[in-house]
């Protein structure tokens, strides 16, 4: 059974990222959030994205991308259906080879990973 998007829209889930930093994040939304700055207002972020599995499974996902290094990828979070409730799972460990996009902008200068289709080429 592939994994439906809609099964998890609108989900929320908050990230305690620092004592005073404890963005929520919305299954399917747009946030940017700066975890670490590395440079004037860019870094190590959190982005609302998908992922897609190479059997065709999609799930929105919170992903962790350092701007600072040209959107280096380093994984995140994605929501999934289990049973009748949403959980909020660890990217890498649980997901085999996939794609990834962001739904949010981010700062990177010139990403490099991301295809003119939006997906990561990876």
């Amino acid at each position: 059974m592939k994994a439906k998007l809609s099964d998890t829209k609108g989900f929320k889930v908050r990230f305690q990222l620092s004592d005073t930093n404890i963005p929520t994040f919305i299954a399917g939304g747009k946030k940017r959030v700066l975890v670490e700055e590395y440079y004037a207002g860019t870094g190590a972020i959190f982005v609302n994205g998908e992922i897609k599995t190479t059997e065709g499974n999609r799930y929105y996902a919170i992903l962790e991308i350092d701007e600072s290094s040209s959107g280096e990828y380093y994984g995140g979070y994605y929501f999934e259906k289990v049973d009748n409730r949403i959980e909020v799972k660890e990217i890498l460990g649980n997901v085999g080879p996939h794609k990834y996009k962001y739904h949010a902008m981010i700062k990177a200068r010139a990403d490099h990973h991301i295809g003119d289709d939006g997906w990561s080429v990876c």
